[in-house]
């Protein structure tokens, strides 16, 4: 199969935009042997450390920054890809892996690089 030419579609992308849509480009390629599990462990370490209440500010802008590149890479992929369903399996990933607790103006909440993990706990 031939292989996808994907752009970030970002303007001036940051060092950290940069890497994390290396790590989609590589993952999304119809001949990746990369698992969805060892992509998603890359793009949650960008969170580690982020998970702090003086760093809130700093992980909102990590999740903004890596839904925009998922929904950007996501656009170009054919709909029939297998591509597609390669970031399908991603993001399933990336819901397997556990939560952390951050404190958040004194108060305990659990994420993960989704978002908040309301459904489990409220």
């Amino acid at each position: 199969m031939a292989s996808l030419n994907l752009f970030s579609r970002i303007e001036s992308p940051s060092e950290q935009e940069k890497q994390i849509f290396a790590i989609l480009d590589e993952y999304a390629q119809p001949s990746s042997s990369t698992t969805a599990s060892t992509a998603a462990q890359s793009i949650h370490e960008f969170a580690a450390p982020l998970l702090s209440d003086s760093q809130a500010d700093g992980l909102e802008n990590l999740l903004w920054q890596f839904w925009n590149i998922v929904i950007n890479v996501a656009r170009q992929i054919p709909c029939d890809s297998p591509s597609q369903e390669r970031l399908v399996e991603l993001v399933k990933a990336l819901t397997e892996i556990p939560p952390t607790t951050i404190q958040i103006w004194g108060v305990s909440l659990p994420t993960s690089l989704i978002g908040l993990d309301w459904t489990k706990n409220f």
